[in-house]
């Protein structure tokens, strides 16, 4: 226990000293971003009016430019302020798919020096749910009339996660027009993965989705 204790005042220590630079240098790459981006949204917001609003079509934008995707991923704790606490970085987004990355630092840690479960799990349920954020405001989920919310998350974890840490979930299978007209549900799986490429943990999500009858 006090060798625990140490380790853990240590990395509190570090985690201080770190965090402010980490924060300053972010919000720097995030502004590069933005500034590149805005003129690209602006044209974008004159030629497709509100649909330049879509989620999707502000990663599009943002993503394409330099710290265009650290300025996305900084956004995230507008809308999700907790799942923004673990400073992820959106690396790829489709409405079929994404890759969200977390990089290992002393305030996510555990006191056995690897990143915090509770952290893992928090990501992996970022990444299935931006995806799902896109799928839901696409025109199949608009003419299909599906709604959905995140009911019950869990997750097995398989080694140490240490490093930066790579999620990815897939949507592919998940066909809107095959479902039921009413209430179902269904299980979102986010792969973790170390830079080595092992297993770390997955993270199971299921959504309670709702598609609205046809109308007659």
């Amino acid at each position: 226990p006090g060798r625990l204790n140490v380790m853990a005042l240590q990395q509190t220590a570090l985690g201080l000293v770190l965090w402010p630079v980490e924060a300053v240098v972010k919000s720097a790459v995030g502004l590069v971003g933005l500034v590149l981006a805005l003129p690209l949204f602006l044209v974008a917001v004159a030629r497709r009016g509100a649909r330049a609003f879509d989620l999707l079509s502000i990663w599009s934008t943002f993503s394409s430019v330099p710290g265009g995707r650290t300025a996305f991923s900084l956004a995230v704790p507008l809308v999700a302020p907790y799942s923004g606490s673990v400073g992820a970085t959106v690396q790829n987004l489709s409405s079929r798919e994404a890759e969200v990355t977390i990089s290992d630092r002393p305030w996510l840690r555990n006191p056995f020096r690897s990143i915090h479960a509770v952290a893992l799990i928090n990501a992996g349920e970022l990444t299935s749910g931006v995806p799902m954020m896109c799928l839901m405001s696409s025109a199949d989920a608009k003419k299909t009339g599906v709604r959905g919310i995140p009911v019950a998350i869990s997750a097995d974890y398989k080694a140490k996660a240490r490093g930066t840490i790579t999620c990815k979930c897939s949507l592919a299978s998940l066909d809107l027009d095959a479902l039921p007209e009413g209430d179902s549900t269904v299980v979102l799986d986010t792969d973790l993965r170390d830079s080595a490429g092992e297993q770390v943990a997955i993270v199971h999500v299921t959504w309670s989705l709702r598609k609205q009858p046809k109308k007659k």
